[in-house]
Order: structure tokens, then C-alpha cells, then sequence
């Protein structure tokens, strides 16, 4: 949700600033990624989980994506 694939030059054009950000996501997207970015809880979740299944999700999740021509993927926890 919070990313953006971009070549060099077009990320130096577009920047990463808050009104790029209102121009691409929608106000409940910003207000998840700002409660999730809050939560505590998540962060200390990820270091608990070993780092190999964290790679097995998102690598299953990229072959996924790859088989089916979608373009998003499901995060992990």
C-alpha cells in the first residue's frame, strides 16, 4: 500500500512527500498505515518471527503474483 515502483528520475520528480502520498492513496489508506506505524505490537511481532518464515510468506505471496498477474500481495500477520 505504501509503495511505489519508480525509476530513479521519476522517483527524484515525484519525491516521497505527504502530497504525493494524498495523490495516490485514499485518506482511510493513510489513516491504516498511520494506526499501523503506531502499534507497538506489530513491531515486536516481526522481530520475534524468524526472519526464513517471514521470507517463505512474502516469497510465496512474489510466486503468486507472478502466476497470476496480480498486482498485490497479502503482508504477513
Amino acid at each position: 500500500m505504501n509503495a511505489e515502483a519508480l525509476c530513479y528520475g521519476c522517483h527524484s520528480l515525484t519525491g516521497g512527500t505527504e502530497e504525493r502520498r494524498a495523490e495516490v492513496m485514499t485518506p482511510a489508506e493513510i489513516a491504516l498505515l498511520n494506526e499501523m506505524k503506531n502499534d507497538i505490537n506489530r513491531g515486536r511481532e516481526y522481530r520475534r518471527t524468524p526472519l526464513r518464515v517471514l521470507s517463505a510468506h512474502y516469497r510465496g505471496e512474489f510466486e503468486a503474483m507472478r502466476a497470476t498477474g496480480r498486482r498485490s500481495f497479502a503482508g504477513y500477520v
